[in-house]
């Protein structure tokens, strides 16, 4: 907890537009035989004076203020961000999704003969590549090939994809 301290002195000096008394011992008579700027004797020494809580209401009030408008000033650029990605992908879902649609793949098919593997059927198949890539084309168009414990048969039908 902060505390503000206030100090505030007590100094007057005395005019001589005070009491109309100018007996020796009067105040009239006393600041007009003092120097210029000084202090008569009989001042009172500084008041000290703490204010609980560190901040006058009318700072907590301002403090409140900025905050409230900091905090719409970043609710507005997270919507503006927003609707501005929001907008951004609407056109580019617009521009990347072609208006025709894509042409069917391949109805081929691959009739699977006894003791042949996915390797051997990508060679056949897919000829003239890299018969890893061959063989992973070949799991995409037939996904029923990565669950588990399906081993490839004799007899078993292939989709073979588009080269």
């Amino acid at each position: 907890m902060a505390a503000v301290i206030e100090l505030s002195t007590a100094r007057r000096i005395h005019s001589t537009t005070g009491p109309t008394s100018t007996g020796p011992g009067s105040a009239a008579a006393t600041a007009r035989h003092l120097p210029v700027g000084s202090v008569p004797e009989a001042t009172a020494p500084p008041r000290l004076r703490v204010i609980q809580g560190g901040r006058s209401e009318r700072a907590v009030q301002l403090r409140r203020t900025y905050l409230r408008r900091r905090l719409l000033v970043v609710t507005v650029l997270v919507l503006l961000v927003l609707g501005a990605a929001h907008l951004l992908s609407a056109v580019g879902g617009a521009l990347a999704s072609p208006a025709v649609p894509a042409p069917a793949a391949s109805a081929a098919t691959y009739d699977v003969a006894p003791g042949e593997t996915l390797w051997s059927i990508a060679g056949q198949v897919l000829p003239g590549g890299d018969r890893r890539d061959a063989v992973d084309r070949l799991i995409e168009a037939n996904p029923w090939l990565l669950e588990s414990g399906t081993v490839l048969r004799a007899g078993d039908v292939l989709r073979v994809p588009a080269r």
